[in-house]
């Protein structure tokens, strides 16, 4: 992929709408980011230990949740992700993308109100259950709002510009919950759930004001609304020219796909399709056996068992300060350079990347359910290892005390991200959406980042006469 960040000579329309549009539905991985990170800090507050405890008693003597609760609390947030970014595609079909995000932010907003209220595990769970449904729908609806809004130029940088929301949202959760910590009180993790429901309000409200896809509208048949839905997003006359042809483009090629009929869910495994969807999907899954998510989840809980690592003092609250440990502890300083470049590298590629690759390689007729289910991978692997990772870290009988040494398993992932991206990712930066003959015609991926340029200048050439005879004959 690539960044194209110079808008191309001769493309008409403003740029900043879309940007501005694309970016705000972004805002959804703010939801996404801070639920994902606030449960770490929850797990390691003393007073939430205390109060969800059913009697256990951790190596200190301290109240504290078992290794098998830690693992169903944080795992069933995966698990609703996973049901929620499957229904995201009959969901988006059916009532659009923007709808699709006001309905999937009620879901939501049911599970933060559950984990709000909870004073036992139960409910707690439940409560994790229906955020990660919601944030399920949203992970899939984001993506796929964006990538139908955005002009091709820029798509790959706005919907990288999700997983930077993400970050914001990690960040965000970290800040609130080291604020609220060491209260003794409900607020000590209340507040930090509770925060949830100001980035939903504000989600909500700003897509009740943004328009649907032009996609969406050609699919349903409303050719009037699509237009105006484009001319609003590209901030020019509903009758230029650059609009005309680009709803052409899209009509010709919805046209093109109707006349293939119908499709079921097995048909998506076959062929060129199936070839797209398993690249989604094994792309999705090892963005998450980078090891990333693991970190997200146990970062605090990992300091407070490993002796590698003296931060421990922090999970612990018995430091004055996160700096007078650094400047004292060369284990410290070492681990926190570790963990800032896994950050900074991971949200500058793997995070937005995964997003933007799969929001770009699945034709219309099939990206809504194919999304879902590269959406769906992601979680699902998600769950296994949240689930998996206390008993591959912790001490104890049934436990396979990996501690620190978790990393080489994440490292050896990594090398296996470095020849599936070699073998497997077709470069498609500067492709329009339904331009996807390059999947059937270059068969090697190596040989994509040398010949889509050449080939997709002569499709456009080849096609633009046909498709501007298509829209013509229809208007």
């Amino acid at each position: 992929m690539g960044f194209l960040l110079q808008k191309p000579t001769g493309t008409e329309g403003r740029t900043w709408p879309a940007i501005l549009i694309s970016g705000f539905v972004a805002f959804g991985g703010i939801l996404f980011g801070y639920d994902t990170g606030t449960i770490s800090g929850i797990l390691a507050m003393p007073y939430w230990a205390q109060t969800f405890s059913t009697g256990y008693r951790d190596s200190t003597g301290q109240l504290n949740v078992t290794a098998s609760q830690s693992a169903a609390i944080v795992s069933i947030l995966s698990a609703g992700t996973f049901f929620g970014s499957l229904g995201a595609a009959p969901t988006g079909d059916l009532i659009g993308s923007r709808w699709g995000l006001i309905a999937s932010n009620g879901v939501f907003v049911v599970g933060v109100v559950l984990q709000t209220i909870a004073t036992s595990i139960p409910p707690f769970l439940a409560g994790r259950f229906f955020a990660g449904f919601g944030v399920g729908l949203i992970s899939a609806l984001v993506p796929l709002y964006q990538s139908e809004t955005a002009p091709k130029w820029i798509r790959g940088f706005i919907v990288g510009s999700y997983q930077w929301a993400i970050t914001i949202g990690l960040l965000l959760a970290s800040v609130v919950s080291n604020a609220t910590h060491m209260r003794d009180d409900p607020g000590s993790y209340c507040i930090p759930i509770a925060v949830q429901f100001a980035w939903s309000i504000i989600l909500v409200a700003g897509v009740l004001i943004l328009p649907e896809t032009p996609r969406y509208l050609i699919k349903a048949h409303k050719r009037e609304a699509a237009t105006k839905s484009l001319a609003k997003l590209r901030r020019l006359p509903e009758d230029h020219a650059a609009v005309q042809s680009e709803l052409g483009e899209i009509q010709a090629n919805h046209e093109h796909e109707i006349s293939l009929g119908g499709s079921s869910y097995i048909d998506y495994f076959r062929g060129n399709i199936g070839k797209r969807l398993m690249t989604g999907c094994l792309l999705q899954g090892l963005q998450q056996l980078t090891g990333i998510n693991f970190i997200i989840y146990y970062e605090p809980s990992l300091y407070a068992i490993d002796k590698w690592v003296d931060v421990l003092f922090y999970s612990r609250g018995r430091s004055d300060s996160m700096g007078n440990i650094l400047a004292r502890d060369a284990g410290a300083q070492k681990a926190a350079i570790a963990f800032i470049c896994l950050f900074i590298f991971f949200a500058a590629s793997w995070g937005p990347v995964a997003w933007v690759v799969t929001g770009e390689i699945f034709p219309l007729k099939t990206r809504a359910k194919s999304l879902s289910m590269t959406t769906a991978t992601n979680w699902i692997v998600n769950w296994a290892l949240g689930y998996a990772t206390p008993y591959l870290v912790n001490y104890g009988p049934g436990n396979a005390n990996l501690q620190s040494k978790i990393f080489f398993v994440w490292s050896g992932c990594c090398f296996l991200c470095i020849v599936f991206v070699y073998f497997m990712i077709y470069e498609t930066k500067g492709l329009t959406l339904e331009v996807d003959e390059l999947y059937s015609e270059v068969t090697d991926a190596r040989k994509s980042v040398k010949d889509s340029e050449d080939y997709v200048t002569e499709k456009h050439e080849e096609n633009s006469g046909a498709r501007e005879v298509a829209f013509n004959s229809n208007i």
